[in-house]
């Protein structure tokens, strides 16, 4: 992740914010003040989930300049990840660059106690699934015509610059990844965001 305040690049933990919010419409015709307006939605900060990996690895939000092999098992075992995008060799963290989230519930106990989150990610380009604590639970790969190749056919996530085959540079699953879960929210007041 590029810092703009220290002009240079922040190893930065993927992460993700919750927020309950009171949305309060105004019905009214009548002018609504500006200090009146800002009490129709009321945000109250919750908490911030960090991500981590397998064996509670930090991830990382470094271009990645490397990557890390299959796992044995992949992609029979759920728990058994393809090549990933790693910041470097001698720091082998997962990166991420969060574009989307999607927050699916599962399981019989109380909704927000059972949320998992699908994330799609910039780099790899591939849709992560992690429990509501920010523990991987699932990585799952997208078709080869969109993974990232450069001219020898091998991956290549790195950011900076576009890769032969796949998506563009900078440009991974940067649409909402609802669309591809063909998932459809429904609010409640019990959700968080």
């Amino acid at each position: 992740m590029y810092d703009f305040i220290s002009d240079g690049t922040v190893d930065y933990q993927a992460r993700h914010h919750e927020i309950d919010f009171v949305l309060s419409p105004y019905y009214s015709s009548s002018k609504l003040s500006f200090a009146d307006a800002q009490q129709t939605l009321a945000l109250t900060y919750v908490k911030t989930v960090l991500k981590t990996e397998r064996n509670e690895t930090k991830t990382s939000g470094l271009n990645p300049a490397a990557i890390r092999a299959v796992t044995s098992g992949y992609p029979t075992l759920y728990t058994a990840d393809p090549q990933m995008p790693i910041a470097s060799t001698s720091e082998s963290h997962l990166t991420l660059d969060i574009e989307g989230l999607v927050a699916n519930a599962d399981g019989t106990a109380s909704l927000i106690d059972n949320l998992r989150f699908w994330i799609s990610d910039e780099y790899g380009p591939y849709i992560y699934k992690y429990t509501s604590d920010g523990q991987l639970i699932q990585t799952i790969q997208p078709p080869d015509a969109i993974l990232p190749l450069d001219k020898n056919g091998n991956l290549y996530f790195t950011s900076e610059d576009d890769p032969k085959t796949g998506r563009a540079a900078n440009h991974g699953l940067l649409l909402g990844i609802a669309r591809i879960l063909n998932y459809e929210l429904t609010l409640c007041d019990t959700l968080r965001f």
